[in-house]
């Protein structure tokens, strides 16, 4: 089981990348060495027109045929048994389009499946994660980001958080971060910020999520704080003994 291979396909170089190690490392370290890191560098929306140019290839193939760095190359090269993908929602970017990524999540719906993956989207940003004055914070429900605001929210996010380094994301505050997204992910869809149940949460649908979002981004211009890609923990071993060792701990 701890042999397989896992590719994580994401948006930036840096962030990301140091968050899901520590993240692996914390809940899953055995498989910490069967981890590979693949930074896309640009937008979903780019990723979106080349898949779309090139159908018949793989995820792993179609990055490898643009892909001119070798030791990247050679990451894509390997055989993978999951692929997971981050990307932000960047509704300011100037290739946005609502259907376009709707069809990109209802796409990318399998980690298993190395022409699909399983797609995170991070609301409007990855920082979302650490949208956070303290913990717990009761302010998170209501949390949105306008518009015309998502070009300085890694600052503004900066400027208010509490978490500061890597190292005060240890176990207990991990869980934390996570019961306030899962929270949040109640509100949003059905108005109550309060715990999801297990069977609550592999009911949701993202799609659901995600188009409510478009809806009120297009209403009033905002969107909804939301990290999806934290929910990972839960999805990696998927159990209800997983997500009990989120909500209790």
């Amino acid at each position: 089981m701890n042999s397989k291979n896992i590719l994580f396909i994401f948006e930036g170089e840096s962030g990301e990348v140091k968050l899901f190690k520590h993240i692996v490392y914390t809940y899953y370290k055995k498989y910490y060495n069967n981890i590979f890191v693949y930074s896309y560098g640009t937008s979903i929306y780019e990723l979106y027109d080349e898949m779309y140019k090139d159908t018949y290839l793989s995820l792993p193939g179609l990055l490898l045929e643009k892909e001119k760095d070798i030791k990247k190359k050679l990451i894509l090269k390997r055989e993978f048994n999951e692929i997971f993908l981050v990307f932000d929602f960047d509704p300011h970017y100037q290739k946005y389009g609502g259907e376009k990524i709707i069809n990109m999540l209802s796409y990318m719906n399998d980690e298993t499946d190395d022409y699909h993956g399983k797609l995170y989207i991070n609301y409007p940003m990855l920082e979302s994660y650490k949208h956070l004055k303290q913990l717990p914070d009761y302010g998170y429900k209501d949390y949105f980001v306008y518009l015309c605001d998502c070009v300085i929210y890694k600052t503004y996010v900066k400027s208010i958080t509490f978490l500061n380094k890597m190292s005060q994301l240890h176990f207990k505050v991990l869980n934390d971060i996570i019961r306030h997204n899962l929270r949040k992910l109640n509100y949003i869809l059905n108005n109550s910020y309060t715990d999801l149940t297990y069977k609550d949460y592999n009911e949701i649908n993202f799609i659901d999520v995600l188009k409510k979002q478009i809806k009120t981004l297009e209403k009033e211009e905002k969107i909804y704080v939301l990290n999806t890609s934290i929910f990972f923990v839960i999805d990696f071993i998927n159990s209800e003994k997983t997500f009990k060792l989120v909500m209790n701990n």
